[in-house]
């Protein structure tokens, strides 16, 4: 989980508060219709009012390009049919918030069913990178077909060795429990939040070799038991970000440094690697929390 930087005024916030403004009195009565309006019926609500220039989904790209499409909590790489809007502050709470531009963040599925239809040049650690499974795991995938079709030939297990454009792969994930992220969150209130907590990547210590995230203080524990930061299939594509021997190769180099004595001068070398993995490439991404990156926080 890193810092997420919320600007006072940006193209995103811009494009909320314009469609909003004209339906502000709207809004504001349905705000204090507690009894008769649900949370997620007021949330609909950019659904029914949505227009060709703002709706949910030039709202997810906002927010996407806004973080690198990085998730908001786990880190890992997310695109447009990977991403969900999350309300950092629950919207059942403070129902202001709802369509309030600074309690809006990017994240991942985080576990939820989905189905993947597969694209040109794309391979099985492609999708598994998007859905934050495993390779191994992608033996789950299979073609969904609707019964009432009773079109045979369509109702087979999928070629995942043979993977062709247009496949429709459907992903099947487990229960409540292992899932991550705004699909574990639900209702829960984090400690720390990544718009609010400068820095906030510094609270937790990464073990590589588990690819586990540890908590450096109780705010921080809190955190990755709320979403779930540790569920195997998170586990799992951590520990692929990094060889051991690339691990064991940096290990080695820095105890060599710091025996020497000379690690001081390595200093400019290393904020530069570390400013490095904050930087967006020309695709407007972020890198995804790079194993070089954990080592530094750790270690330096």
């Amino acid at each position: 989980m890193e810092w997420i930087y919320k600007a006072v005024c940006s193209e995103g916030k811009e494009a909320l508060d314009n469609w909003r403004q004209p339906h502000e009195t709207d809004l504001d009565a349905k705000y204090l219709d507690t009894d008769g309006i649900s949370a997620s019926t007021l949330w609909k609500y950019l659904d029914d009012n949505r227009t060709a220039n703002f709706n949910k989904k030039i709202l997810r790209k906002f927010l996407l390009e806004e973080q690198g499409h990085i998730c908001c909590y786990c880190g890992q790489r997310i695109d447009m049919n990977t991403t969900v809007i999350e309300h950092l502050l629950d919207k059942g709470t403070d129902r202001r918030l709802t369509y309030d531009y600074s309690n809006l963040l990017a994240s991942c599925n985080g576990g939820k069913m989905k189905i993947h239809q597969v694209k040109a040049a794309e391979t099985l650690t492609d999708i598994a990178s998007l859905y934050a499974c495993h390779p191994a795991d992608l033996e789950e995938l299979h073609d969904r077909i609707p019964e009432k079709t009773h079109i045979k030939k369509l109702k087979r297990k999928a070629d995942i060795k043979n993977l062709r454009v247009g496949d429709r792969l459907f992903i099947q994930f487990g229960d409540n429990a292992t899932r991550h992220c705004d699909a574990a969150k639900g209702k829960d209130e984090l400690r720390l939040l990544p718009t609010t907590s400068f820095r906030i990547e510094n609270k937790f210590s990464y073990d590589l070799a588990k690819g586990e995230i540890l908590a450096k203080n109780e705010g921080a524990k809190t955190n990755i038991k709320v979403l779930g930061l540790n569920q195997n299939s998170l586990l799992k594509q951590r520990r692929v970000e990094a060889s051991e021997q690339q691990e064991q190769q940096l290990l080695q180099l820095f105890n060599e440094l710091k025996a020497m004595g000379q690690l001081a001068k390595f200093k400019l070398l290393l904020k530069k690697i570390w400013l490095s993995t904050f930087e967006k490439n020309a695709e407007g991404e972020k890198k995804t929390f790079p194993f070089l990156r954990r080592f530094i926080i750790d270690n330096y």
